[in-house]
């Protein structure tokens, strides 16, 4: 009787470990052409110092801007001259909904991969992903980038570079 008791009292807790166990506070969602509230918007770096190497009058400084929508997650980055005056955007890039739809994955409260078609024309099948970290107010981000590959019906991201810190609602 004795053993019996031990055996389902052992199979309860092993079971109840196992139930608890699966469960996850942030279970990864993917949401496809369609942003989050939370990343929708205008978000802009602060205006900085272009290296000594690569600078010369007409490229003193720059900045970077970061929108995103629905079926647009586009960087651009615009330099300014000596002055900090007539600005011209560089050329944008990022991730679009044009071959592939964008993709948002929610990682956890704050963390997100984002990831889409490279170019925003032509047929090219390349992609591009990025992930993000939000502050706990939702009012700045940390942008990375990643080269972004299909591998078996999933995307797999490699070679992380850092793209900058951004605020929401910052005018130039």
């Amino acid at each position: 009787m004795k053993k019996i008791k031990l055996l389902l009292g052992t199979i309860a807790v092993i079971g109840g470990l196992f139930l608890f166990s699966g469960q996850t506070t942030y279970a990864s969602t993917t949401h496809w052409d369609r942003a989050p509230k939370a990343l929708k918007g205008e978000w802009q770096t602060a205006t900085h110092k272009t290296p000594k190497k690569y600078s010369n009058s007409e490229n003193r400084y720059y900045w970077k801007n970061l929108e995103v929508t629905n079926k647009i997650f586009q960087l651009n980055t615009f330099m300014l001259n000596k002055h900090k005056v007539h600005d011209y955007e560089s050329g944008p890039h990022g991730a679009y909904s044009h071959v592939y739809s964008m993709a948002f994955e929610k990682v956890s409260s704050r963390r997100y991969y984002v990831w889409g078609s490279m170019l925003n024309y032509g047929s090219s099948k390349a992609q591009a992903g990025f992930g993000i970290v939000l502050s706990h107010s939702h009012k700045h981000l940390k942008l990375y980038s990643f080269k972004a590959k299909m591998k078996h019906g999933y995307v797999d991201f490699t070679n992380r570079h850092y793209e900058g810190y951004y605020r929401r609602g910052m005018s130039h």
